[in-house]
């Protein structure tokens, strides 16, 4: 408990697990907590009438193995063994689970709308087959999936790898089959994100999305990207494309964008975004569409950007009209650009 008044609107809190238990997460009047406070034992939330409840689990009792417990990641969410906290622990290989989740027309290996856990022992060790269909639909703040590969998607359906609403995805990584630039179909991304959704330390790589439609790679709004590498992807619209939703922006924070094709765009496009120590090396783009298309108010700060070639007729760096991009601290050199300059700063 604790009493808050005008000049100390915040409280913090921290759960301590007795000696062989664990913390597993908080429950409760948690509307405003953010994915990475669920799960953290130490908080500071804001002051106000609220019961928090701190859960703990015996240690080791709260992990289901999926083939052997249950025989996929959805049997595994649809069962009352499985509570709020639990981890859902894949064995390693590759897992080719049936489609057996649907959302709004999408199928998908799983919908994990749940607090849980979804772990394998690394992306190497633990990967999701999609047979051609989609991927993971991924819905509760306090979701966290990590060590994963998910690969073979959008082949037979438009349907998302990863349909990202909110949670945490970490050291996950989303990749054309045995290191090939798998080509997908449709006319949506293979990726997309919301408020709420944070990747961290993921790997997004040799992912073909060469359809002549208006879909790319990733689309994220208002999403968190941390220490995440795209690498050796191929588009034709763009990369990542990137917006702010219900007023959060999407923040990209050091990650690295290397080796990527686009016809138009083949780094980041969008608007209302902070791009934060990151790294964009030997892209390219075939026609005309601008390495780095930013529009709103976005920030750029501690960048390198480097030995990446423009072959159509716009620069390395674009801000449009009525817009404003705030650059500080940033490194470019050795760009290739064939027609424009290095910038063209319509705002």
């Amino acid at each position: 408990e604790a009493w808050v008044n005008a000049d100390t609107p915040t409280v913090s809190i921290v759960a301590t697990p007795a000696a062989g238990y664990v913390f597993c997460g908080w429950t409760g009047d948690t509307d405003d907590f953010t994915s990475d406070q669920y799960r953290s034992p130490s908080i500071t939330v804001v002051g106000r009438v609220r019961t928090l409840r701190a859960e703990f689990r015996v240690e080791g009792t709260n992990v289901h193995t999926v083939p052997g417990d249950f025989s996929s990641i959805a049997a595994a969410l649809a069962s009352p063994l499985v509570k709020d906290g639990d981890t859902i622990q894949l064995a390693d290989g590759t897992h080719a689970f049936a489609q057996e989740a649907t959302v709004d027309g999408y199928t998908y290996l799983a919908k994990i709308d749940r607090f849980v856990t979804v772990r394998g022992s690394s992306p190497d060790d633990a990967v999701l087959d999609c047979g051609g269909f989609g991927g993971l639909y991924i819905d509760h703040p306090a979701a966290l999936v990590e060590g994963v590969t998910i690969q073979n998607f959008q082949r037979t359906s438009s349907t998302f790898a990863l349909d990202f609403q909110r949670g945490v995805v970490s050291n996950a990584c989303v990749s054309g089959r045995s290191g090939k630039c798998m080509k997908v179909e449709g006319s949506i991304p293979a990726i997309r994100s919301f408020e709420g959704a944070v990747f961290e330390d993921c790997v997004i790589t040799n992912v073909n999305k060469q359809n002549w439609d208006s879909s790319g790679i990733v689309f994220a709004q208002g999403t968190t990207f941390r220490r995440t590498t795209f690498y050796g992807n191929a588009s034709y619209n763009y990369i990542v494309r990137v917006a702010a939703l219900n007023g959060v922006r999407t923040r990209v924070e050091g990650c690295t964008f290397a080796k990527n094709s686009d016809y138009y765009r083949p780094m980041i496009f969008g608007s209302n975004v902070d791009v934060v120590d990151c790294v964009f090396y030997g892209n390219s783009s075939s026609d005309a569409g601008a390495g780095l298309s930013l529009s709103g108010v976005c920030t750029f700060d501690r960048c390198v950007v480097t030995n990446n070639t423009l072959n159509g007729s716009c620069p390395l760096v674009l801000c449009n009209a009525s817009s404003k991009v705030y650059a500080t601290n940033c490194l470019f050199a050795a760009n290739k650009i064939a027609n424009w300059g290095a910038f063209k700063l319509d705002g």
